[in-house]
């Protein structure tokens, strides 16, 4: 009997032992997740920034090689005017060297259910607009291989596969040069600071904002500007 009254005075202690182990086993398990969660976060914030440099390192690429396709053009255009086939010597169809690695990465990377999802949806469209540039460029080089034509018809069919080529070299600037402005890098995307000395790593993306009809949107208008400083339009 007095073994039962001294459990049965005991047993709001126990369970208040037990409810404490309880409480610890839970805190802790949180603590762990949410750690786990931040450590994602980060390496998401990682990756991302990962995609952003190299679709930096693309457009680079592509500034670079512009000039020297209008160049190949106006060559072109000389050699069908002047039947000076000599000038020929100095086709060079240079054409970007296109990275996707960054981006095929972090798709098979945990981080991919970290992405936001505007972004998720529009950096694709860079990579996609790019493999059609490769098939035009394709196209230029199955055409400077084609004997089925000679002389002054074969330039010319060069240089209607080479109009379309610069067309989508157009494309796909445009497409990346609105992608970059779009990422802007912020600091303490979850309200936390960036470590001292360090670059930030986050970068948001904001919604697109739809155009009115008939309204032509700041990416257009923003393409045409670019166009015309850049490349413009290779004379008839």
């Amino acid at each position: 009997m007095t073994a039962t009254r001294s459990l049965l005075a005991r047993l709001p202690e126990l369970a208040l032992e037990a409810l404490m182990v309880v409480f610890a086993v839970l805190v802790a398990l949180a603590v762990e997740e949410w750690r786990d969660e931040r450590q994602m976060h980060e390496f998401a914030d990682r990756a991302r920034m990962g995609v952003v440099t190299e679709l930096r390192a693309n457009l680079d690429e592509f500034e670079e090689t512009g000039p020297g396709l209008l160049a190949t053009d106006a060559m072109l255009r000389e050699v069908t005017q002047e039947e000076d086939f000599s000038l020929l010597a100095n086709f060079n169809l240079g054409l970007p060297d296109f990275s996707s690695a960054a981006w095929r990465a972090s798709q098979v990377s945990p981080a991919a259910s970290y992405f936001d999802f505007d972004w998720v949806i529009e950096v694709p469209r860079a990579y996609e607009t790019y493999e059609v540039y490769s098939r035009m460029a394709d196209q230029v080089i199955d055409e400077v291989s084609s004997p089925s034509t000679t002389g002054v018809d074969r330039v010319r069919a060069i240089l209607g596969r080479l109009a379309t080529l610069t067309g989508g070299q157009v494309q796909v600037q445009e497409r990346l040069e609105a992608l970059l402005e779009d990422a802007v890098p912020e600091q303490g995307e979850r309200g936390e600071a960036a470590p001292s000395g360090s670059r930030a790593t986050s970068t948001a993306w904001p919604k697109a904002t739809p155009s009115r009809p008939g309204t032509p949107s700041s990416t257009g208008r923003r393409a045409r500007r670019m166009r015309s400083r850049r490349y413009g339009r290779p004379s008839p």
